[in-house]
């Protein structure tokens, strides 16, 4: 076991535990307002540590309008800003309602970078 995870007191029991964790399945939302898949699947997922992270591509949309609606579960305690990657600015929110609006768009957008804990 390396030295750094012994002097914290972390068995390799527990490294093997919590590194064997599944995570939960992607959620593949269903898309609305026009907003359709580019390149790969939009989805979303939680991680063990109460991290929504989104992943995929859209096109299609207009700006200022709702892509797709989260669970309640993987819903905010307040509302998140992001900026992102497209052919120009991109730029998300994701209010305490579920809402994934996409502000401002160029031909497509990518949602790799969004990320947020839940409460």
């Amino acid at each position: 076991m390396s030295e750094r995870f012994r002097n914290i007191g972390v068995s390799s029991a527990q490294l093997a535990l919590k590194a064997n964790v599944a995570q939960e399945a992607w959620v593949t939302p269903t898309l609305i307002n026009n907003w359709e898949e580019y390149e790969y699947t939009p989805k979303f997922r939680k991680t063990q540590f109460g991290e929504v992270c989104f992943s995929g591509g859209l096109t299609g949309g207009t700006a200022d309008t709702v892509a797709f609606v989260l669970p309640e579960e993987y819903r905010p305690s307040t509302s998140q800003y992001f900026t992102g990657y497209s052919t120009s600015f991109a730029r998300f929110s994701v209010s305490i309602n579920g809402n994934v609006l996409i502000k401002a768009i160029g031909t497509y957008v990518f949602l790799d970078q969004v990320r947020f804990f839940i409460d």
